[in-house]
């Protein structure tokens, strides 16, 4: 790239995603630090594999008292006598979590971090292995 303080330069690249689905592309001179260019492209996340080829994942999302847990219910009973093997869980997973949520009041960005780090959990102890062994959720 060319700066105009230094000339011929190697620029430093600088790639800031955005809440838009675009990332910012911005080139900075190594020696002055001067912007030299910037642009936005679509920002393309890499291709999660997930090996599961069996079973199936089902979740009922909603605030409390929607009636997520009587539909929870009834699908799984209905799942049941149709011959599948169903496994209910519900979130948060851990108990050390769950105490921890509901006796502390914390900063409610925190708690996504909270809920998303107990989630990854569960889905690679549980949800995971048992998709793999045909398993319904």
């Amino acid at each position: 790239m060319f700066c105009p303080r230094i000339r011929e330069v190697e620029a430093r690249k600088v790639v800031t995603p955005a809440f838009d689905g675009t990332a910012i592309i911005e080139y900075y001179c190594p020696l002055c630090g001067s912007l030299l260019e910037m642009r936005r492209e679509k920002l393309v996340l890499p291709e999660r594999k997930i090996p599961v080829k069996k079973g199936a994942y089902i979740a009922f999302e909603g605030i409390d008292g929607s009636g997520k847990s009587y539909y929870l219910r009834s699908v799984s009973e209905d799942l049941r006598r149709e011959g599948f093997e169903v496994i209910v869980v519900k979130e948060p997973w851990l108990k050390a979590v769950k105490d921890f949520l509901y006796k502390h009041e914390i900063d409610p960005y925190a708690e996504v971090y909270v809920f998303a780090a107990d989630r990854i959990i569960l889905q690679k102890e549980v949800v995971l292995p048992a998709l793999e062994r045909g398993k319904s959720f």
